[in-house]
């Protein structure tokens, strides 16, 4: 779920929803393309998926 995701609570994945190959569904999207993650008027039900490579330090 990406709903209320915060660069603060969760910096590698929050980065990764930056990067090309990144994809978000159900997210709400400003006037300029950013994501809102803290808009959930439609639904909370939100999702990211993203390479397993754009994040560091991984286990």
């Amino acid at each position: 779920k990406m709903i209320r995701l915060s660069e603060e609570d969760e910096p590698a994945i929050f980065a990764t929803t930056r990067m090309p190959g990144s994809i978000l569904e159900n997210v709400i999207l400003d006037a300029e393309g950013i994501p809102d993650f803290n808009d959930g008027k439609l639904t909370e039900n939100t999702r990211g998926s993203y390479p397993i490579d754009f994040i560091e330090n991984r286990i």
